[in-house]
């Protein structure tokens, strides 16, 4: 049984009661177009009730060390802070934002309630697994006695008592695990707490201070390489295992998505940012494909870049660099069931923010037909290098990128150690970064060499030469 408030909200209606942007868990100020919003005026704007403040805080509750001096929250056994309450507002700005929120950290599932944010219909974050802890925002004093005697630690250190946000509650800076977009115009906020049937104490414990959504860029895909965690794109299924990049990879060896029984899978994406338009390698480790074992397919926005059956020939047995205790682990499931395979793929990708995601598709098995079994490593992508091949028939074909965009006449020219055998030219007219040109020659080559040139009159260089030895 859950109890919730939805807030509609926007930059306009609620300017006379933001704050300027905070201070990141990091140090630095937000970033530029950061929404900042006091979950109590959200509360008041909704109706919700459960207000603390100074001048009315209950049940102990302190609220000196919180943002505004205040903060929505509640330890009341009987009250209910729910409410059905709406404010029309508008944001002033599309785009996509990381939701960072300072609430309760959940560490007692039976006493403390779960709360999760819904952004446009899209479950952005709680305070319990589907979110990145930040930083303990937490504010403690020596603790003492009824007589105001220090209590020490075994050590003699004075023993710390937390006061914000409560003595039985840590407060948290969390970041949820996926971005949600703000619509210019009319956003919908759903806060849902949950009710604590089998509670010894309340059926209601949360505490939430503020929320800011953060302008997301998506992580930069960097010039040499960037590689990105399983973990840290997903909330759940999250596994130790000796041998996986970071020691941890995701997944399950069974488990029922569909039916009434079955659980849906959560999101498992990241947003990443490519600055340049050309090819690119993505590498990810993932189990290998078999009827009775998931289809994983990598999405590039809504285009299908890959999977794990799609290409199961370009994958390679990486299996060894894992190591188990038993059978049971999941590093001895695919050990002896079902291996983890690294795929590469070439692709080419518009320079732009992108949403990166890996989707699990249910067995193709009768047996299984409703489940999925998958587990994923890590994705590895990097700028696809210069490269030069040659076939059976003597066409040399060089593919090549460049660091910013550029037109003029494109050379390729084929020399035998200093002698030049062939060439051959293409107009660019239109400037771009990426670009594949061929020629044929039965002369033994041993170097080819790219340029590209303001024409032929100046034969000024616009681009440094592309050079690639080779050996017959």
């Amino acid at each position: 049984m859950k109890k919730l408030f939805a807030v509609f909200f926007s930059l306009s209606l609620l300017i006379g009661v933001m704050t300027p942007p905070g201070v990141s868990a990091e140090g630095e100020a937000d970033p530029a177009g950061t929404l900042f919003f006091e979950f109590e005026d959200l509360a008041e704007a909704a109706g919700a009730g459960n207000i603390q403040t100074e001048a009315n805080h209950r049940d102990a509750l302190s609220v000196e060390n919180a943002s505004g001096k205040a903060y929505w929250a509640t330890i009341d056994t009987t009250t209910d802070p729910s409410a059905a309450l709406t404010v029309s507002v508008t944001a002033e700005q599309a785009g996509y934002y990381k939701c960072q929120y300072a609430v309760m950290k959940r560490t007692d599932k039976t006493n403390l309630s779960n709360i999760t944010l819904t952004v446009n219909d899209v479950l952005v974050g709680d305070n319990d697994t589907f979110c990145k802890p930040l930083e303990d925002l937490s504010a403690y004093v020596d603790a003492t006695d009824d007589e105001g005697t220090p209590i020490l630690n075994e050590d003699g250190t004075p023993k710390q008592k937390c006061v914000y946000p409560w003595e039985y509650a840590r407060m948290w800076l969390f970041e949820g695990k996926t971005s949600c977009y703000l619509n210019e115009g009319e956003n919908t906020l759903q806060v849902d707490v949950s009710y604590l049937e089998n509670a010894l104490f309340g059926k209601w414990k949360f505490f939430a201070d503020y929320i800011k959504f953060v302008p997301d860029n998506g992580t930069d895909i960097t010039p040499e390489e960037t590689l990105i965690e399983a973990e840290d794109m997903a909330a759940e299924k999250i596994v130790e295992v000796a041998g996986a990049s970071g020691g941890k990879w995701i997944g399950t060896s069974n488990v029922k998505v569909t039916g009434e029984e079955g659980t849906p899978l959560l999101p498992i994406q990241a947003r990443v940012n490519f600055t340049e338009s050309r090819y690119y390698d993505f590498s990810y480790v993932a189990t290998h494909w078999q009827n009775s074992v998931s289809e994983v397919s990598l999405y590039l926005g809504e285009n299908k870049i890959s999977s794990n059956k799609d290409d199961s020939d370009l994958g390679t047995n990486v299996q060894d660099r894992f190591t188990s205790a038993s059978d049971d682990d999941p590093a001895g499931w695919t050990a002896k069931w079902n291996p983890m395979y690294e795929y590469t793929k070439k692709v080419w990708v518009d320079a732009g923010t992108y949403l990166l995601e890996f989707r699990i598709s249910t067995c193709e098995s009768e047996e299984y037909a409703e489940n999925v079994k998958y587990f994923i490593d890590y994705i590895d992508i990097k700028p696809s290098p210069d490269s030069m091949t040659k076939d059976a028939e003597n066409n040399y074909t060089a593919e090549v990128c460049f660091a910013s965009p550029v037109s003029g006449t494109a050379v390729m020219a084929a020399y035998n150690e200093n002698k030049l055998v062939e060439m051959t030219a293409v107009e660019i007219s239109a400037e771009t970064q990426f670009m594949q040109l061929s020629l044929k020659t039965d002369q033994t080559v041993t170097k080819v060499k790219v340029f590209v040139w303001d024409g032929f009159t100046n034969s000024a260089p616009k681009i440094e030469c592309k050079e690639f030895a080779l050996s017959n």
